[in-house]
């Protein structure tokens, strides 16, 4: 090898090394946060964005992953800070038939409550809902009983996703709190597998001096 090609060899082997060192120690970092939280769906976050860094993605399975993360991201982004008994479940993709089968239909098998009347459904189909008032309070209260029954008969000839879709669109609160448990238990063990994998790219003493570092930041910032 000639004088120049040693050089060339030097120079790409100092660059690798650092890169190599950093990528490290950012992977590093994400499986450290998802270890360290107590947040079930933080977990998730941080390992899902471990997997979509990782360069062994052939041993990873990254259908999993994007799963995982798209119905994560609509969960942490559900809003339980109304006094309303509902909430809406935002979700992070198209709500369709297809992406029903996709991100929902792997984990989904509880039965959750819903508020008919506060629905997008009812709010698209039912613009002139009746609104409770004195002193014709028995008869608005049967328009809106009337309202309800079509809404349950017309969701009875609708396909699962679309009734689902209806149904997260104002989902009783504690019915969320139960959706998601289910997700988190059914998400964990195999990204606890892919972390297995992924943990492989990462030299023990980066991890271990990477860790170090994030438990001295977090005492020196008083974080419990």
């Amino acid at each position: 090898m000639s004088e120049e090609e040693n050089l060339a060899d030097f120079a790409s082997r100092a660059l690798r090394g650092p890169r190599k060192r950093v990528y490290q120690q950012l992977l590093s970092q994400k499986l450290i946060r998802a270890n360290m939280n107590k947040d079930p769906l933080q977990k998730i976050k941080f390992i899902c964005e471990a997997a979509f860094m990782s360069r062994n993605k052939e041993n990873v399975d990254i259908e999993t992953v994007e799963l995982s993360h798209a119905v994560c991201i609509s969960l942490m982004r559900t809003s339980l800070n109304s006094e309303e008994n509902f909430t809406h479940i935002p979700w992070a993709f198209p709500e369709t038939e297809e992406n029903y089968e996709r991100f929902i239909r792997p984990w989904f098998s509880v039965t959750i409550r819903f508020y008919p009347l506060k629905t997008l459904y009812c709010h698209d189909h039912f613009p002139s809902q009746p609104i409770f008032g004195y002193p014709n309070h028995e008869k608005i209260h049967n328009a809106w009983k009337e309202v309800k029954q079509k809404i349950l008969t017309n969701m009875g000839q609708m396909s699962p996703s679309e009734a689902f879709f209806v149904q997260t669109s104002a989902i009783g609160k504690n019915s969320f709190r139960k959706l998601k448990g289910e997700f988190e238990k059914w998400a964990m063990k195999p990204l606890y597998e892919i972390v297995n994998v992924i943990v492989d790219e990462i030299d023990p003493k980066v991890y271990h001096e990477t860790l170090s570092l994030m438990v001295e930041r977090t005492k020196a910032s008083g974080v419990q």
